[in-house]
């Protein structure tokens, strides 16, 4: 872009360059959630490559302790307010949980 036109093309090019951003980290989200459904599962899935977990917790301090144990430097991220377990076993103690949880690796 030559120089005298910088000003009116810029609005342009930084939409575009915004867009391709959100555009890449969607689909890097995308790629990387995974759902499980019972730590075996979780324990996998991180084996596999670095993910965004999403499984059924009951939110309390023992199951967070085991979920944590059982994944090196898994932390939970969010309880998941768009998404109710409606009764699905925690992956902890197999409970009916009350949340989803968002767990991923803190590096």
């Amino acid at each position: 872009v030559p120089l005298a036109g910088l000003a009116a093309s810029l609005p342009s090019l930084l939409e575009a360059s915004q867009r391709a951003i959100f555009e890449r980290a969607r689909k890097r989200l995308d790629e990387r959630s995974v759902d499980v459904a019972s730590l075996d599962e979780l324990i996998a899935a991180f084996a596999e490559r670095p993910v965004f977990a999403t499984a059924p917790m009951c939110n309390t301090d023992e199951c967070e302790t085991a979920v944590k144990a059982a994944v090196h430097a898994l932390t939970v991220r969010v309880l998941r307010a768009d998404r109710p377990a409606n009764g699905a076993p925690c992956i902890a103690c197999g409970k009916p949980a009350e949340f989803y949880a968002l767990l991923a690796r803190s590096y």
